[in-house]
């Protein structure tokens, strides 16, 4: 008889996938810090398109202020954030609706337009705040490229090149409301992916520590019932089979009762019936129960622990 509770190959899956869950429940830190990011990030998202807005509505509102004022600016910046929000609610029900995927196929197009505009708008800062000069005087050194007839037209192909800056520079600047829809929709959904990933190898991890700790109990306890076993067993090495022969014993005793009734009931009307109209109503020799009934009345535990050895032998 297997008096294993688990066999060794279901310990060693069991602590295998303990340890795969905690490890993956160790990961947790490193989640809920990307999600601080992530959330810091958003944050940034709302509070630059609250102020580009505000800045709007403050221009636009002009120089009225108080009574005069039709609006609150601040009421109005607002509107952006409730945009983003919306947003993201609506592209999580429909990812594939057009006005999604509009979206962002603007963003494949302003994202560049936007960087190229700033670095060329940059450049030309740079330039005309000093960088030309410091060519002209390199130029002055003695290079031809960089006579003054050279330098001069040098100036002016540099100037047609970034005269393209502020208009690309505006547009991509025009496109930052759609850049921060798709950017705030794309830090919460991660956002929210993060914070879900995270509850779940938490409560894993729980689950697993609170089915390991049970596991260990149950081993315990199932050691310490061998072990009190084994020490009724020592005490008495026939223990067992005394107390299977005593139950044998009491069965008998139980069964052979309504035997015994009926042959008291044959010796208090004895044998021949009443009438001899009335034929006997069984066919059995009372002697012959009488001597088997007593053959089974003689029966003890020692002849029953004989008899359980003889067959077990």
């Amino acid at each position: 008889m297997n008096q294993q509770l688990f066999t060794p190959q279901e310990l060693i899956v069991f602590e295998a996938t303990f340890q795969k869950i905690v490890r993956e429940a160790n990961r947790v830190a490193l989640l809920r810090g990307l999600a601080l990011l992530q959330a810091f990030g958003l944050l940034m998202v709302v509070v630059v398109e609250y102020s580009l807005l505000y800045e709007v509505f403050d221009y636009l509102k002009g120089p009225a202020s108080g009574s005069d004022a039709d609006w609150s600016v601040g009421l109005l910046a607002l509107t952006g954030t409730i945009m983003l929000l919306a947003f993201h609610l609506y592209a999580r029900e429909r990812n594939d609706a057009p006005a999604v995927r509009i979206i962002n196929r603007c963003v494949d197009f302003l994202l560049p337009l936007y960087v190229l505009g700033a670095g060329a708008a940059l450049a030309a800062i740079i330039y005309f705040n000093g960088a030309d000069a410091l060519i002209a005087s390199v130029a002055e050194s003695g290079r031809e490229l960089f006579s003054e007839g050279g330098a001069a037209s040098g100036n002016r192909m540099f100037e047609r090149i970034l005269s393209f800056a502020p208009a690309a520079f505006a547009l991509g600047c025009s496109g930052l409301a759609v850049i921060n829809l798709f950017a705030s929709h794309r830090l919460a959904s991660l956002l929210w992916s993060n914070v879900k990933d995270i509850e779940k190898r938490a409560a894993a991890a729980t689950d697993a520590r609170a089915a390991m700790s049970d596991i260990h109990l149950c081993l315990r306890q199932h050691a310490q019932l061998l072990s009190e076993r084994d020490d009724i067993s020592s005490v008495d090495q026939n223990a067992e089979d005394i107390a299977d022969a005593n139950r044998i014993l009491g069965v008998i005793r139980h069964e052979i009762v309504p035997y015994e009734t009926w042959l008291t009931d044959q010796k208090v009307r004895g044998r021949e019936p009443d009438s001899p109209f009335v034929k006997s109503q069984t066919s059995l020799d009372v002697k012959e129960m009488q001597h088997r009934v007593a053959a089974i009345k003689a029966m003890t535990v020692k002849s029953i622990l004989s008899a359980m050895r003889g067959t077990k032998e």
